[in-house]
């Protein structure tokens, strides 16, 4: 199958557009490196790393404005009152009350139960990975995921996407954000935990296409949203359907 891939463009008024000489997230990455290494130290799993990081409220809990987010996924237009969406990442709650705050009814995907009760008092259903065998399907118009993906080895990418397509209404759609090597290369400790924790886990849209179709799903649209020389990464946005 092949899909149309929008190349960054200039910074249309009133877009997002992340800069290329942007620190992703706005982290303190010399702090990152010392707070994973100090997981690391520990023998901390990944639900582990960021039930702490939900705890202390750490600066990398993503606080990324409902707005911005979606505008890098290109579905403004698609946040409609009456709308049953999927939140995937929970970060600071920013995202899924003002999905509230805009008449949506929503549910939430996390691997920490403490971000979920984060924003127990505005959603519907809070769900964690290991409830994806009572996952519901074909009942969400719009599933979000944003800055998640690079935080994911390829067996739960894989079984994520595997369910949330399921979760889909046939018109439904899958906005997603995910890391890629620029050079085109997975580096060979792509799925180290160090990197999993940090963020650096990448997927070339050739990879990430095989594995929507493999999950029942099709890539739709995509466009590169963002480029980081410095940490040797890029942006993209995807937008997926499923493919019955």
């Amino acid at each position: 199958m092949i899909i149309k891939v929008e190349p960054i463009r200039e910074r249309e008024k009133g877009e997002h557009q992340q800069d290329d000489n942007e620190n992703p997230g706005g982290v303190d990455i010399e702090n990152l490196k010392k707070d994973v290494a100090k997981s690391e130290s520990e023998h901390q799993d990944t639900r582990q790393w960021w039930d702490r990081a939900h705890e202390t409220s750490h600066e990398f809990c993503s606080g990324t404005a409902g707005t911005d987010v979606w505008e890098r996924l290109n579905i403004t237009d698609r946040i409609i009152p009456g709308m049953a969406v999927l939140n995937i990442g929970v970060g600071l709650g920013f995202c899924t009350r003002e999905l509230v705050k805009r008449g949506c009814v929503v549910d939430v995907l996390d691997i920490s139960p403490i971000a979920i009760r984060r924003v127990q008092d505005v959603i519907r259903h809070g769900w964690l990975p290991r409830q994806f065998n009572e996952f519901p399907e074909s009942v969400f118009d719009l599933a979000i995921s944003h800055l998640v993906t690079q935080h994911m080895v390829a067996a739960d990418l894989a079984q994520q996407l595997d369910v949330v397509i399921k979760s889909l209404k046939p018109s439904g759609l899958f906005a997603m954000q995910f890391s890629f090597p620029l050079d085109g290369e997975t580096p060979p400790d792509n799925e180290h935990s160090g990197r999993v924790k940090s963020g650096g886990v990448f997927y070339t849209m050739d990879r990430m296409q095989g594995m929507v179709d493999r999950a029942g799903g099709r890539i739709a649209w995509s466009r590169q949203i963002g480029t980081f020389p410095e940490f040797c990464s890029g942006w993209y946005a995807v937008h997926i359907a499923r493919s019955d």
